[in-house]
């Protein structure tokens, strides 16, 4: 797989956790969420540099955040 194509699905992979903590409505679903984004990391470490994987890191935990203080 060519690295622009590789690059769209784990972007791919990580929007789809981002709606799943956008639409969650209470604390066990957010947990839920959390378990995908650790099945992400486990899933992409090896291809991801460390720099991109720690902005996904950095952009679910803020996401995960302003979620968990809205509910």
């Amino acid at each position: 797989m060519d690295k622009n194509r590789l690059i769209m699905v784990y972007e791919k992979d990580f929007q789809f956790i981002i709606k799943v903590v956008s639409s969650c409505q209470n604390n066990q679903q957010l947990l839920t969420a959390r378990t995908l984004f650790e099945n992400f990391k486990k899933k992409w470490i090896k291809q991801l540099p460390k720099m991109e994987m720690i902005g996904y890191m950095y952009r679910f935990e803020s996401t995960y955040l302003n979620k968990k203080v809205r509910l």
